[in-house]
């Protein structure tokens, strides 16, 4: 794998409970450590619906391996926030696949 291919950032974000001005729980994210990545897939049938809704994109990304990411993180490229679905470890945990959606849970 040549670095240059790693040609975008992540922003992995992990969940940390909390409680809005009236007690309620409510889950804020914190910013973890940026990670360079190279898009792998994007889901062809990401776009625009007729009733004008718009689908779910779903991508996977590849970085190097970090134990931390889990599937109740979520991602942030660019200014698309995703939920992480799925990591895949790849060459003996030296790089690692994450699967991401975009809509619910992010």
């Amino acid at each position: 794998m040549r670095i240059g291919q790693f040609d975008r950032i992540v922003i992995f974000q992990s969940p940390a409970p909390a409680s809005d001005g009236a007690g309620q729980p409510i889950i804020t994210w914190t910013d973890q450590t940026p990670a360079w990545a190279q898009l792998l897939k994007v889901d062809p049938s990401e776009g625009v619906l007729a009733s004008a809704e718009v689908t779910p994109v779903r991508v996977v990304y590849r970085l190097r391996y970090n134990a931390a990411v889990n599937a109740t993180w979520r991602a942030k490229v660019g200014t698309t926030v995703y939920a992480v679905t799925g990591v895949t470890p790849v060459g003996r945990d030296r790089y690692m696949d994450v699967a991401m959606t975009t809509g619910a849970g992010t």
